[in-house]
């Protein structure tokens, strides 16, 4: 019983710490988008036709994908917050919010496929649409699965 408490708590500083990366990520493009507007005069109260239309016309595509990568990153912090209310969930197979425990490396199963270092250990974030997924979808503690032919053998699942 400790052990599986001490591992939701594990889940959920794991999610707190990847929920505070993407919050970076999100400033971040809230940042470039307000500094893309503010160089090109668009970011102050001057109105949109008093600007340049070439200038205005170059900025777009930039702005366009810094839009479309803020909106993905928000919809990926929404999963991890969503990810956050079930983190009491003990997984016994490899499905989202799982933390997979292999002889290699320690994966974490969520929207935000990122890596991140705590407590001394890395976690390897994976996505559920990824290969690496979909090589250890179904598997239990003390399976095998093969990526890339690296075998990988499951130690936990958490």
């Amino acid at each position: 019983m400790v052990e599986t408490k001490n591992n939701i708590l594990l889940k959920q500083e794991i999610l707190d710490a990847c929920t505070g990366k993407q919050r970076a990520l999100i400033e971040n493009f809230k940042e470039r988008i307000k500094s893309l507007l503010d160089t090109e005069g668009l970011g102050n109260e001057e109105p949109y036709d008093t600007v340049d239309q070439a200038t205005a016309l170059q900025i777009i595509p930039e702005l366009n994908t810094l839009n479309e990568a803020l909106e993905s990153a928000h919809q990926k912090m929404d999963k991890l917050e969503n990810l956050k209310r079930s983190a009491h969930e003990i997984h016994v197979q490899p499905s989202l919010g799982a933390v997979v425990v292999t002889d290699k490396y320690t994966f974490f199963i969520s929207s935000s496929p990122e890596n991140l270092k705590l407590h001394g250990q890395t976690y390897v974030g994976i996505s559920t649409v990824s290969p690496l997924f979909m090589a250890m979808r179904g598997k239990r503690a003390g399976e095998k699965f093969v990526f890339n032919g690296t075998t990988y053998t499951i130690n936990e699942i958490f």
